[in-house]
């Protein structure tokens, strides 16, 4: 005859090491990129303190991670160089789904060489002037 409270403490155990095997072998989470990003071009102020403003919206996967490459590790606000006295010529939002915003600031001189997320100064890798470029000739759709 079967004692039901050993038949329970069985089961439980076994229910307990399987739960524990599938959650010490779940895979950490995968780095989330993000859902957007806004580039704008610092624009011109005009005579009543007014300025123009250009901006490009980027929303595809592909577009993302070219943009996300010019700037290593900007997520992580890293500490960078000591600033150097460089205009800004453009901002860049990265957007992700938590509702959260990164903005990276670019250089305007030495094509667009140097960036920052307001803790020094990082080296642009690539060439940003060159991805800037393609967008203004792409039309509006």
């Amino acid at each position: 005859m079967r004692k039901p409270g050993l038949t329970f403490a069985v089961l439980t155990c076994l229910f307990s090491l399987v739960f524990i095997s599938g959650w010490a072998s779940e895979k950490p989470p995968e780095k989330k990129g993000p859902d957007s990003a806004l580039i704008v071009e610092e624009g011109l102020i005009q005579r009543d303190g007014i300025g123009k403003m250009v901006a490009w919206r980027i929303v595809s996967s592909e577009k993302l991670k070219e943009l996300e490459a010019f700037f290593p590790n900007y997520e992580q606000r890293k500490e960078g160089g000591p600033p150097a006295g460089w205009e800004a010529g453009y901002r860049v939002y990265f957007n992700f789904k938590d509702g959260e915003s990164v903005r990276v600031t670019v250089s305007e001189n030495n094509d667009s060489d140097t960036w920052s997320t307001g803790r020094g100064d990082h080296s642009t890798r690539g060439d940003f002037k060159k991805f800037i470029d393609a967008l203004k000739k792409r039309p509006v759709q």
